[in-house]
């Protein structure tokens, strides 16, 4: 697993990242306690250059849960604890097998584990 300060993102986003256990905190399916992962919020500052960027691709549905370090504007797009994504796969500039989820409620802003 690489962690997000050893990716590249297409174009110029700031990032903000965190690494921490899979799985959600209370859930009995969280996995072992040295299944770690990262977490990268980007924001690419207006919806357009998102939009660029998954252009022509299909989306389905997601969510994330509104963890406590993403930046206001992405905790403010909750519906309940999570976070209403439109996840894209294969975007052109992010690894193939990266799963791409844009903030339904606000278009510039991305969430991608790692």
């Amino acid at each position: 697993m690489s962690s997000p300060e050893h990716l590249m993102y297409p174009g110029q986003p700031a990032v903000f990242r965190a690494d921490g256990p899979l799985g959600v905190p209370g859930d009995p399916r969280v996995p072992g306690p040295t299944d770690t992962g990262s977490l990268a919020v980007l924001d690419y500052g207006h919806a357009a250059a998102v939009e660029a960027l998954v252009a022509g691709l299909r989306s389905s549905p997601g969510l994330v849960p509104a963890l406590g370090w993403f930046p206001a504007a992405v905790r403010d797009a909750a519906v309940g604890r999570s976070v209403p994504l439109d996840v894209y796969r294969a975007v052109p500039g992010f690894d193939p097998a990266t799963e791409v989820g844009v903030v339904r409620a606000d278009r510039r802003w991305i969430v991608v584990s790692c």
